[in-house]
């Protein structure tokens, strides 16, 4: 059973979740679900999704090159992407997990790591993994991985790790980006792509 710091972060990611689809009002538009209904308010609503998901990646594209943000600079990668989503209000899974987590970290919500599933193109938060080096195990668990809060506003879900195991097996989940302002100045941010 989760404790109370892991009941606060789930309240936190549902915070971030609302916030992030009162931002990116149509949703994602590679979510190709959309298209296999048949519902013409469904694929109207998916066309808005795609036109401004290409607003905000031209925006992304021309405010990265400007700021000479580097592809292995995930920390900016995120602000950059959070803003211009916050301006455009469109984005996929990359785009919406990066506005959570400033969503999350201007709140004060720590630790966070800016995820992503190893073997396919998918990003998402996960909140409460205390270190950089901390591994995710299930078998015998730490007890902080009982208070391991996902939040993935592409998929519209949220919860504990350990409730969905299925959906993230933790062997399949890397981090971009792992972020915790308790520690000292040079590892409150680990970025994991350089």
């Amino acid at each position: 059973m989760p404790s109370e710091k892991g009941m606060r972060y789930l309240a936190a990611a549902r915070e971030a979740l609302v916030y992030v689809q009162g931002i990116v009002p149509y949703g994602a538009a590679n979510d190709v679900r959309q298209f296999l209904t048949f519902d013409l308010g469904k694929l109207i609503r998916q066309l808005r999704a795609m036109d401004r998901l290409l607003a905000t990646r031209s925006a992304i594209d021309r405010d990265e090159e400007a700021s000479f943000v580097a592809e292995d600079d995930a920390l900016r990668t995120i602000q950059v992407w959070a803003d211009d989503v916050k301006k455009k209000h469109g984005g996929n899974c990359g785009e919406q997990s990066a506005l959570a987590f400033q969503f999350l970290q201007k709140k004060g919500i720590k630790p966070l790591d800016w995820a992503h599933f190893i073997h396919h193109d998918h990003a998402f938060v996960l909140i409460g993994r205390p270190s950089a080096d901390s591994q995710i195990t299930v078998g015998s668990p730490p007890d902080w991985v009982r208070d391991l809060v996902i939040c993935d506003p592409w998929k519209g879900r949220i919860g504990y790790l350990l409730d969905m195991l299925a959906t993230y097996p933790p062997r399949e989940i890397g981090t971009n980006l792992f972020y915790n302002p308790t520690a000292d100045s040079l590892s409150t941010w680990v970025n994991k792509n350089g």
